[in-house]
């Protein structure tokens, strides 16, 4: 019990994406400096990381994850190049 306990977990904040590597869930995380970034609930197992959001929709022309970019959803692919205005 409290104060004798000091264990503390960080809280983390699911975005209700699958990770695309290990299929665990998606959440925020924050670097040592402040900034957000998403990273796997299967960390240290997943190493999947990302500093834009991942959006739960593929990409419909190669099948990939998208990022959300302002009001917009780019394809992770930069071959693939596909963006959709959401």
């Amino acid at each position: 019990g409290f104060p004798d306990c000091r264990n503390t977990k960080p809280y983390l904040e699911k975005i209700g994406v699958a990770c695309p590597k290990c299929g665990k869930d998606l959440v925020v995380r924050k670097s040592k400096k402040g900034r957000r970034y998403y990273g796997c609930s299967g960390y240290p197992d997943c190493d999947f990381m990302s500093w834009a959001k991942p959006s739960a929709e593929k990409c419909p022309r190669c099948g990939k994850i998208m990022y959300e970019k302002g009001k917009k959803l780019l394809c992770s692919d930069p071959k693939c190049g596909f963006v959709r205005t959401v």
